[in-house]
């Protein structure tokens, strides 16, 4: 099978992903009593064992045929998903939850690894970036699932996406065939034009790929990208029926649509962005990409946030009648005996209607299309500067360990529900984690870029 099919069916299997990981959870209150619960289920609740499976994954990825632990992961989220669908209490969801993320462990670390065997360096971005939209298409369908749930209500939503997940399971049996891996001198080449990876021949896998300055620093870009990241996609629809009440469907709908034409039109953008910028052996130019598109996203979104219209609201004092005599005769308040030494009656008191500031539904929605458009261009680019500077022998384990420091990036739907419980706004806790993720996340891509350019110039002089 070529690799753009590789692709596409990858891009399949990571749809299902994350329709199944942000799928419409149980709001009932015998299950989710609080806003600290909610968050913690749509954080460490699958993050926690995500994140910590996800480098024996790696690991894993690098030894045994992929295309076999995708098909054995794919069915096991499934089956975690209908199980969320059959719960009685929070615990019985927090249970499902954690099981989803083991089984998940297991998808960046394979297809990843699986998508840059299949092609050329110098489109290894683009086919990344690709498989990535998938992220996007299932983000897209799990906010339509709002739809669904209010239709047939949350079990039978789980139900559904149980039965959908299956669906990448039979195309990897069927249509995907294991590619071959680079030999010994294809990786040292490789390693070798990195800039990072000639140094990272030696030693314990981990070690390889936290041997290499611009390795760590794209990690920890990482972890701050996802800390804002997982904030937008646990809390941006709460944020919406809280102060768009009227317009749940609307936003479920215009949300699907930002999502899945914006992220994926903006991560397969950044991708092509980073081939043409990485050829010719300029491979430190990739960081470039999610740095600045991290940067300009940070004001769009204080305005998807803030986007508000001026209103006349109704007065607090009715206004004055009109008068009912005719207009050459006086009204009887004029014409009273003027107190002494008052030479002019007194103004007549206007009442107009104040003005008030309402939230405006429309104009956030298109900030945060172009938030999205500027800030989703950084997975393909991150993932070409990750393995661009290591061995391909190492690149599973690389991909388990950027999965790891979600833990990190997954602090951020807890920290803003454990903030809601005691009495902070949503609006003000999203204007200010989000564009803080974004704003570290590009300084250390910065950074990264950096330690890149040292590292190619060590590499030359040795």
């Amino acid at each position: 099978m070529s690799g753009w099919a590789s692709t596409r069916y990858s891009t399949i299997a990571t749809s299902c992903t994350d329709y199944t990981r942000a799928c419409r959870l149980p709001s009932a209150p015998q299950c989710l009593p609080h806003q600290a619960q909610y968050g913690l289920l749509v954080s460490y609740g699958f993050a926690l064992l995500y994140s910590a499976f996800s480098f024996p994954a790696g690991y894993a990825c690098d030894r045994f045929p992929r295309t076999r632990l995708l098909f054995g992961a794919a069915l096991a989220w499934a089956a975690a998903t209908a199980a969320q669908g059959m719960a009685r209490c929070f615990a019985h969801v927090l249970l499902a939850r954690v099981l989803l993320g083991i089984a998940q462990s297991f998808s960046g670390p394979a297809a990843h690894t699986l998508i840059s065997d299949s092609f050329p360096a110098s489109r290894r971005a683009t086919a990344n970036a690709i498989y990535s939209s998938g992220i996007y298409l299932g983000a897209a369908l799990a906010s339509l699932s709002a739809v669904l749930g209010q239709s047939v209500g949350w079990r039978a939503t789980s139900f559904t996406v149980a039965a959908a997940s299956a669906v990448p399971a039979l195309c990897l049996a069927l249509f995907i065939k294991e590619p071959p891996r680079p030999v010994a001198a294809a990786a040292a080449a490789t390693a070798g034009s990195g800039g990072g990876g000639g140094g990272a021949a030696r030693g314990s896998r981990p070690a390889q790929v936290l041997r290499v300055a611009s390795v760590r620093l794209v990690l920890a870009a990482a972890a701050a990208r996802l800390f804002s990241g997982f904030a937008i996609g646990a809390w941006v629809a709460p944020f919406y029926r809280t102060y768009f009440p009227a317009h749940v469907r609307q936003f479920a709908v215009l949300n699907a649509a930002i999502v899945a034409g914006g992220g994926t039109l903006a991560t397969v953008m950044g991708g092509v962005l980073s081939d043409r910028l990485t050829s010719g052996g300029k491979g430190h130019l990739a960081a470039y990409v999610p740095a600045v598109g991290s940067l300009l996203a940070i004001p769009c979104w204080v305005c998807a946030m803030q986007a508000r219209r001026a209103v006349r609201g109704a007065s607090a004092t009715p206004p004055l009648p009109r008068p009912t005599t005719p207009h050459h005769t006086l009204p009887q308040s004029i014409t009273t005996p003027l107190a002494p030494h008052s030479h002019h009656p007194p103004p007549p008191t206007l009442h107009h209607p104040p003005i008030k500031q309402a939230h405006s539904f429309l104009p956030s929605m298109g900030w945060l299309l172009v938030a999205y458009l500027l800030a989703e261009t950084w997975f393909g680019a991150t993932i070409s500067f990750l393995q661009g500077g290591l061995p391909p022998s190492v690149w599973g384990t690389a991909q388990g360990l950027l999965n790891v420091v979600q833990v990190a990036g997954n602090a951020s739907p807890l920290l803003i529900g454990a903030a809601l419980q005691r009495g902070a706004s949503l609006r003000t806790m999203l204007t200010l984690c989000v564009p803080a993720g974004y704003l570290v996340c590009a300084v250390l891509f910065f950074l990264a870029a950096r330690a890149r350019t040292a590292e190619l110039a060590a590499g030359k002089d040795a």
